[in-house]
């Protein structure tokens, strides 16, 4: 069960669905013949025609359970990725990922099932590519910080380690933490926190390997 089935209260017993599938199937089949004994062909034309069918509804159908379960798997992923670098739109952006790859999955399987799926397609590209211009745009100025903060890691990985003693944002203390997006000192009674950004945007002192704090 994904997330996304469980909201839908959506859940397929594979055996039950099996059975369902090959009772319908037989009885097709009977009508079939039925209507071929009874000498009416035009009914059983249409007959032979939906189980010719059948096989391209059946692969539309897993290609959509599979498309489910691949867009809630790449959600986790993009989720888990902007947990690790701090991003709090995290949540927005990985749904945002699930609906654009169970939209495209969702047209494929319907255009595998026979369906025409032109006039959909051309009015989801134009709603797809408006929702991602203005989701890039807005996000870009949101999270220039977060970058800011993300690139500056790089640099303080090189520059800076825990222990060391440094000056930054005029601030001074020891070196006690170092994360994604900030940098953590032991000052004089206090404890300051401050954004990897100012280590490309102010003066850094390092002092010392941490052993005592400068006079």
């Amino acid at each position: 069960q994904t997330d996304f089935a469980t909201k839908a209260n959506f859940r397929l017993d594979l055996s039950k669905f099996l059975s369902k599938l090959i009772y319908f199937l037989l009885l097709l089949i009977t009508a079939m013949a039925a209507t071929d004994v009874l000498g009416m062909p035009i009914v059983s034309k249409m007959v032979s025609d939906l189980i010719a069918y059948l096989p391209r509804l059946l692969s539309a159908i897993a290609l959509f359970v599979i498309g489910i379960y691949i867009a809630e798997f790449v959600k986790k992923i993009v989720q888990a990725a902007c947990e690790s670098l701090n991003i709090s739109s995290g949540p927005i952006i990985a749904n945002f990922v699930f609906y654009l790859i169970f939209l495209t999955l969702t047209v494929s399987a319907l255009a595998q099932a026979s369906i025409e799926t032109d006039l959909i397609t051309s009015n989801l590209t134009v709603i797809l590519g408006g929702v991602v211009a203005a989701f890039a745009i807005g996000y870009g100025f949101a999270s220039r910080d977060t970058m800011a903060n993300f690139i500056a890691s790089f640099y303080s990985k090189s520059k800076v380690k825990v222990g060391d003693v440094i000056s930054l944002d005029g601030s001074t203390g020891k070196v006690i933490d170092i994360d994604n997006t900030s940098i953590t000192l032991q000052a004089e009674g206090k404890i300051v926190v401050i954004p990897l950004k100012k280590l490309t945007s102010e003066k850094l002192e390092i002092y010392s390997d941490g052993k005592s704090l400068p006079k």
